[in-house]
Order: C-alpha cells, then structure tokens, then sequence
C-alpha cells in the first residue's frame, strides 16, 4: 500500500476540520463508533440467518470459502446496504447448494453486480424474474410485454414503490449496466429489455425470485 501523497493528507485534514465545526471531535467518533456497531451487529444477524442455520457445516469450511467470507467482511465495513450484504451470502449459499463447492472468481463477479444495486432495483429485478420463472419456459421470451406490465401494475399501482410507469423505466434502464439485459430489435420501450443468459446462473445461485 502506497503512502498517501501530501495532497490527500492536506485534503483529509481540510475534511475532518470542516466535520469538527458542526459536530465536536469526540461526538463524531462517539457516532461513527456506534454506527460501526449498529452495522456489525446488523451483519451478525444476517449471517446467521443465511449461512449459520446449518447451511453450510463447519466440515465444509475451506480456504475458498474463507476467501468470500473475506470479500464479504469488507463490504460490511465499506458500509454496504444489509440487503445488498443479505445477496451476497445468498451467493455463497448458492454456490455449496448447486455445487457443492466455492467459486471465488463467480463470487467476485456476481458481487460486483450485487453492491451496486438500489433497494428500487433489487425488488425490480426480483419482480422481472418470478414473473419470468412464472412462464413457460419456450415462451419465456414471447412473454416479455405481459412479465413488464405486471411488474408494471405491482410496483407502480399496486405496492407504489415507483411513482411512475417512467420512473420504473428509468431504474429497468439502468439496470442494463449489470449485463443481466439486453435490449431487443435494438429499440428501447416497455417489454423490448429482456434478460440476458447470464441471468440463469445468477438468479438460480441467488434464489433470485425469493429476494423479495
């Protein structure tokens, strides 16, 4: 690890000055203490709800295991969002459930995509994927106007978690930054963004359609 430049310590303490002005020294240490606590004890629970209820025995404990406990001990003190900390143990359990094995370079990638989802887009692409599941599976990709109106209506209308049929859009939109989607025939409207095939892995590792 490289040394921080005079720059970066200039800025830090410019940083931490400002922060002591509106909230003394030891309150801000005093808070950020109890935030730490709050979110390990947060973690804590979660662990044991997805990995410590005999998912995975102590027997079965090996170094690539280790290896994504260890990713995901530092996203939990990078301070990521416990749903998104609760996907990524869904990930690891996943992993042993279907294979019986740890796959550390799948657990990075699907990680990656994982921290980086909102609360919106998580409960979105759960939606997309039980009405996918829901279909037959030779018309799946037949079925993509009805699987986008019926999320359409639940998150929109009925449970009122986007404000509008626009605002659901803009969220599927981004979403295609996660290459889970593709767009077809090239043109961008309701129904025409469709998963990709990596949403096979990803969704059956995740237990996708019970993340929400």
């Amino acid at each position: 690890m490289t040394e921080k430049s005079e720059k970066e310590s200039l800025m830090e303490a410019v940083l931490f000055d400002a922060i002591g002005v509106v909230l003394p020294t030891q309150t801000m240490q005093t808070a950020l203490d109890n935030y730490r606590l709050k979110k390990i004890r947060a973690a804590r629970d979660i662990w044991i709800e997805e990995i410590g209820s005999g998912a995975i025995a102590p027997e079965d404990v090996n170094d690539d295991l280790l290896a994504l406990l260890e990713r995901w001990t530092r996203a939990v003190a990078e301070g990521v969002a416990i749903a998104n900390l609760r996907l990524m143990l869904r990930v690891v359990k996943g992993q042993w459930r279907l294979d019986r094995c740890f796959n550390p370079h799948e657990f990075q990638h699907f990680t990656n995509i994982i921290e980086s989802l909102t609360e919106q887009e998580i409960v979105l692409l759960g939606t997309l994927y039980r009405g996918w599941l829901a279909a037959p599976e030779n018309e799946r990709q037949n079925r993509w106007d009805r699987i986008w109106k019926d999320a359409e209506k639940e998150l929109v209308e009925d449970r009122r978690l986007f404000e509008s049929a626009n605002d659901l859009q803009a969220s599927a939109n981004a979403l295609q930054r996660t290459g889970l989607f593709v767009v077809q025939n090239n043109v961008w409207e309701i129904g025409s963004l469709v998963f990709s095939n990596r949403i096979d892995r990803f969704g059956a590792v995740l237990s996708l359609d019970q993340s929400i």
